[in-house]
């Protein structure tokens, strides 16, 4: 079963999603969603919030609890599965584009470091209010969102940006933390700096570059280099993320375009036509032709 999702497919749900673009998404509650639960891997940054009860789950292998009033926060393209819950328990799940993701970081070399942190302590807790402020959330996302407002987008954009700071303000990193995690070498800036880059030019990238050389070299550092950096800010390879991004191009193209198999696999730059149907084949787990015909 292919549980590999492009955040804009959220919108296609039949329980249709609080709110859903190509940027961000908000579902709720997630017991409506039980294709989810079973297992999902998002190219987007996920917040997986407990608002009653108790959640189990695994991540990327790890197995987590969290009780009501905490947050799981999970990087782009991680694997989540066997999501469990009872009638007792209610959860939201949150999504972020690593395009918006890379807008809302600008700056702060602290929010980057506390986003490598999470990497390694993915539960956030607040008992305090137990996140009385994802209803006001949801409910101004539900109200903003129904008609045609002029600032619409700005609205949005503010909304999910509020509600992002908003958890990671409730993190703190323990003192043993920093011992724990192996910081590339390099001042904090730098390597802040060359993930954000590395980002912005997978997000620009159409899928045709699959080999992390081609964007060390944009970087101008190695390719193990990268690799280091992308695993300490979100636990990932960098051929993952580049094989992730690749894999959804190729998607889009095969399910929402008529265009000539042949023509995709030489847009991608494949070396041949066979190569195209084995890379399809081990990603997808169906030719292009199956994949296509759904």
């Amino acid at each position: 079963m292919d549980r590999s999702f492009q955040i804009s497919n959220f919108a296609d749900f039949d329980h249709p999603a609080v709110y859903a673009d190509n940027n961000y998404f908000a579902l709720s509650p997630l017991a409506l969603y039980p294709e989810l639960c079973k297992g999902m891997s998002v190219n987007c940054l996920i917040f997986i919030f407990c608002t009653e009860g108790h959640l189990n789950l695994t991540l990327n292998a790890r197995s987590v609890g969290v009780d009501a009033g905490g947050c799981v926060v999970c990087p782009p393209n991680a694997m989540i599965a066997n999501i469990s819950h009872d009638e007792h328990s209610s959860a939201t799940i949150v999504g972020y584009s690593m395009e918006i993701l890379t807008r809302m970081l600008t700056g702060g070399e602290r929010v980057w470091r506390i986003m490598a942190m999470l990497t390694q302590k993915p539960v956030i807790s607040n008992e305090r209010y137990v996140y009385n402020h994802l209803s006001t959330f949801l409910n101004m996302l539900r109200y903003r969102t129904s008609g045609n407002d002029v600032y619409q987008d700005e609205i949005v954009y503010h909304l999910f940006a509020t509600l992002f700071f908003d958890v990671i303000n409730d993190f703190h990193i323990p003192a043993d933390s920093q011992q724990k995690t192996e910081e590339p070498q390099g001042s904090h800036f730098r390597t802040a700096q060359l993930y954000k880059l590395f980002l912005a030019h997978l997000n620009k990238d159409n899928g045709s570059h699959r080999a992390i050389g081609y964007f060390a070299d944009k970087l101008f550092i190695t390719p193990k280099y990268l690799s280091k950096i992308t695993r300490y800010y979100c636990g990932q390879s960098a051929l993952r993320l580049i094989t992730c991004h690749a894999v959804e191009c190729l998607k889009l193209d095969l399910r929402y375009s008529d265009r000539p198999l042949k023509e995709i696999a030489l847009d991608f730059r494949f070396e041949s036509y066979s190569a195209f149907c084995k890379f399809i084949k081990k990603h997808l787990g169906k030719t292009p032709q199956e994949y296509r015909k759904g």
